[in-house]
């Protein structure tokens, strides 16, 4: 039978809103269908386990305290009956002062010390014990997860307006002025953080606020006082934002702006000078490039064509082997062949493989053995095969033993 609202095979999901009822939980790629434990709820299976212990104890205990009630009952009328024939007292025997302590033993001491125990073990479970805390993998946390989480990928995270705490999801407390920002909380712009407040700004002289920060205007730098003074330009330089530069054709040397000075055969670019095409910097002077046959100028260099490749000072051209193409100073093996030494030779696969550029690759479902061949794997329940290896499916998580394990 299939459950309320599933859609035929073969139909496209309907789109679910965006905010989910109390209650559901939203996967990555489904929506689970199901209640989040409420408070009071046995919302832990070995809280469960003691819930179930403690019910088949109260009832066995119930069972046995009727029996010895109604042992007692029959017992002590019987006996009294017979010393009333017989005209003697009535007294309480021994044996009957046993049962009555027996009697006490299951409807008071033994119950009380069941609870007690009871209390102690369910103190250890609600315990903020190391166990239980969240551990982080791949920017998820794979731990038991508490309220106000939600389920992506192989772990889970804290709601937005929800920061991470020994393992809990705490509600994000922002201080006045400031606003939740995902799992934390910023400042309001004109606010600065100071702690744990934000404290008003309050921009100087020439100076303003941006965001959550002073700032000076352009032509005015910020001092070590959080003042805003202006700049001082030397002589041929220019206000660039907060500071200064020395304009085209000069440099900057001790503070100032000194003008270049340029060879035969070199040119002004921004604050430094450059040989032009055909001529490299030799110290402070251009020299006229030499190019050998076979090559091209490039920059204040040279660099040879291709098919040639460059030794000492001459292009000489590159012989490529069988099976194999020449890339310019270079060469390459063929698809399906790979290099080995000053020859290629031919990529051989093995079952259950094909040849990818120069090596082989095993098929989906099977992995390299180390020794030439590829060999089946299987993945765990509640995985997926995905090329050479396996993933958890989505509300699981790999753990040591390497099987997939639900999200707590």
């Amino acid at each position: 039978m299939k459950p309320p609202g599933m859609k035929p095979p073969g139909m496209k999901p309907a789109s679910f809103p965006a905010a989910l009822p109390d209650g559901l939980v939203r996967n990555q790629n489904e929506l689970v269908i199901g209640c989040r434990p409420r408070p009071g709820q046995c919302d832990n299976r070995r809280l469960t386990t003691v819930c179930m212990i403690l019910t088949a104890l109260v009832v066995s205990e119930i069972l046995v305290v009727i029996k010895l009630a109604t042992s007692f009952v029959v017992t002590t009328h019987a006996r009294h009956s017979r010393l009333k024939r017989a005209g003697r007292n009535v007294r309480l025997a021994v044996q009957d002062r046993l049962a009555i302590w027996r009697l006490m033993w299951w409807t008071v001491a033994l119950p009380g010390l069941a609870l007690a125990a009871a209390l102690l073990f369910l103190t250890f479970l609600s315990s903020p014990a190391v166990a239980q805390s969240a551990t982080t993998t791949n920017g998820v946390n794979t731990g038991p997860m508490p309220k106000n989480a939600f389920i992506t990928g192989n772990g889970w995270l804290c709601r937005t307006g929800y920061r991470l705490t020994e393992g809990r999801c705490d509600q994000v407390k922002a201080p006045a002025n400031a606003i939740v920002a995902g799992n934390g909380w910023r400042c309001m712009p004109g606010f600065a953080k100071d702690e744990d407040r934000c404290v008003r700004l309050v921009p100087p002289p020439h100076g303003y606020i941006q965001g959550n920060e002073i700032k000076c205007a352009t032509g005015y730098a910020m001092q070590r006082d959080k003042s805003c003074a202006p700049v001082v330009v030397p002589a041929n330089g220019v206000v660039v934002g907060n500071g200064w530069r020395c304009r085209a054709g000069f440099e900057m040397s001790d503070g100032q702006c000194t003008a270049l000075v340029v060879p035969a055969n070199g040119f002004v670019r921004g604050n430094s000078w450059y040989c032009r095409v055909g001529w490299h910097r030799l110290k402070d002077i251009c020299v006229k490039t030499q190019v050998p046959p076979n090559a091209l100028l490039k920059g204040e260099s040279w660099t040879c064509n291709p098919g040639f490749r460059q030794q000492g000072m001459v292009c000489v051209p590159v012989v490529a082997p069988a099976n194999a193409t020449v890339r310019g100073d270079d060469w390459s093996c063929n698809t399906g062949f790979r290099r080995d030494g000053d020859r290629c030779v031919a990529v051989v696969a093995p079952a259950n493989a094909f040849v990818r550029g120069d090596a082989y690759v095993c098929n989906a479902g099977y992995r390299d053995d180390g020794n030439g061949g590829c060999v089946a794997f299987k993945a765990p329940a509640n995985a997926t095969i995905r090329g050479n290896s396996w993933t958890c499916n989505p509300g699981y998580v790999k753990t040591w033993a390497n099987i997939c394990s639900p999200i707590q």
